[in-house]
């Protein structure tokens, strides 16, 4: 009974108030995902450079776009982003930089895997650690020089739409990696 575990119903009815409070779950980028996806023909590959999931998902199911990443985010940069910044009092080690290079290795593999219509880049986050003075996702990303020339060999930039660059493909979508895996396609 409720006055025996005085404690467990307390949480209980905070867990239920603060959830009733609040109402259902929004994703806080409902507004400004779709100016940059609904355009995208259904099935095309999208490759979003960023640390935020709620950036990725549900927009890319809900526009039936295909996922080209083997991450669902690039959360990772986040950590390289404070520690080359000094943010919060990280430093870079070789593990980390290790890391870095792997995870640029892996974007372009992927994105010449499946051939991305359309790339956006991170500028900024709400943490202030990603931004344009302090690091440029894309920057971090051109490190790899594979990733430099497939990028500037194959996309377009266009004007920056909100916390985004953004890069359209401008040759036909041929895949012309090594060693590509499968990926579930669009529904």
């Amino acid at each position: 009974t409720m006055a025996r575990r005085p404690l467990a119903t307390m949480g209980a009815i905070l867990f239920l108030a603060v959830g009733i409070g609040r109402g259902p779950y929004v994703n806080t980028w409902a507004d400004e995902m779709p100016q940059l996806l609904a355009h995208e023909i259904s099935g095309s590959s999208v490759m979003i450079l960023t640390t935020d999931p709620k950036r990725v998902f549900p927009f890319v199911d809900d526009y039936n776009l295909t996922w080209p990443s083997r991450h669902f985010a690039h959360w990772m940069v986040s950590a390289i982003a404070q520690a080359e910044t000094g943010a919060n009092g990280a430093s870079m080690t070789p593990q980390l930089g290790r890391v870095g290079a792997e995870v640029r290795y892996q974007a372009v593999t992927d994105m010449m895997c499946h051939p991305p219509s359309l790339v956006l880049s991170q500028i900024k986050n709400r943490g202030q650690v990603i931004n344009p003075k302090r690091f440029r996702m894309t920057d971090f990303f051109r490190r790899n020089e594979d990733f430099r020339r497939y990028l500037a060999n194959n996309y377009r930039q266009e004007k920056t739409v909100g916390v985004f660059e953004v890069y359209r493909r401008r040759t036909p979508l041929t895949a012309d990696g090594a060693n590509c895996y499968n990926i579930s396609t669009a529904r």
